[in-house]
């Protein structure tokens, strides 16, 4: 019996370090320059292969002031597509990304979750390890994104997929 009980926890075990699968952690990343201009990306899932995408956390920076916006659920982003990364490419269990990321977005208005007034020269960073997307639905997503200004602009954003 106590045999039975040790494959159990270790089965548990294994199961646990598994679906923390740590190989699947992705991170999008955008630096530009922009004038009289806003910088937003967004994390979208796809119509078909979705998978449940957990936010790690999120930072943006402006050299100027500026308002910075997380919103969620707006009309499918369609322009541009911006790369994603893998955060640890050579570990067993790397995939390939499901979902969608744009930069310069221009996904439709969604629901906002809040906004944040950054003075210049400031970096904003987000703990978003609540957030979560689920369904093959493209007005699935998460937005993250400045108003218009004239400045340089940082922002990125790092998720996992399972």
């Amino acid at each position: 019996m106590k045999k039975l009980a040790g494959l159990l926890l270790l089965f548990c075990l294994y199961t646990q370090a598994q679906s923390q699968a740590p190989g699947r952690m992705f991170a999008a990343y955008k630096a530009t320059s922009v004038s009289a201009a806003a910088e937003k990306i967004t994390i979208q899932q796809p119509t078909s292969g979705d998978r449940f995408v957990r936010f790690m956390g999120a930072y943006v920076y402006c050299s100027v002031a500026c308002t910075v916006t997380l919103s969620r659920n707006g009309t499918a982003a369609t322009s541009t597509t911006l790369t994603q990364v893998a955060l640890n490419p050579s570990h067993p269990n790397v995939i390939t990304s499901a979902v969608n990321v744009y930069s310069s977005s221009n996904v439709g208005a969604g629901t906002t979750i809040s906004a944040y007034d950054l003075s210049a020269g400031s970096t904003l960073v987000l703990d978003l390890k609540d957030m979560v997307l689920t369904g093959n639905v493209a007005t699935t997503n998460l937005s993250l994104g400045t108003n218009s200004i004239t400045g340089n602009v940082k922002i990125g954003i790092t998720w996992m997929e399972q």
